[in-house]
């Protein structure tokens, strides 16, 4: 049980937690989908890299960077115009959702998906 009261079969509560409160209740952009897996690319390679070697120093540089320049090349991929812009579920219009991830022929559903489905390989 969450200190709030909330079981745990409720979905995506920290997802939720994180749009409230320093999302102004948006979902996230494209760019910040991005930052967030490099960011946490680098930080689970750095950890597992730990050392004062000085070659696994520059070896460690180097795998950021390319860990960075890999997930940039991926995201790059999707033509999306605004990237800073919240993605959009969509709403009802004329009875039929409207909005980026409800467009099966969306770049960004199709890169989102093959994140997903790559997941277990990512890390």
């Amino acid at each position: 049980m969450h200190a709030d009261g909330r079981g745990w079969q409720e979905r995506n509560w920290i997802g939720k937690k994180w749009m409230i409160e320093y999302n102004n209740g948006q979902l996230p952009s494209l760019n910040q989908i991005e930052a967030g897996l490099i960011v946490a690319a680098i930080n689970i390679m750095r950890d597992s890299l730990k050392g004062n070697d000085e070659i696994l120093a520059k070896l460690t540089f180097d795998a950021q960077r390319n860990l960075q320049d890999t997930w940039e090349q991926l995201f790059g991929q999707a033509n999306e115009d605004d990237r800073n812009a919240p993605l959009k579920t969509g709403r009802m219009i004329k009875g039929y959702p409207e909005g980026t991830l409800w467009d099966p022929k969306s770049d960004i559903v199709y890169l989102l998906l093959f994140i997903y489905q790559m997941e277990s390989y990512v890390y």
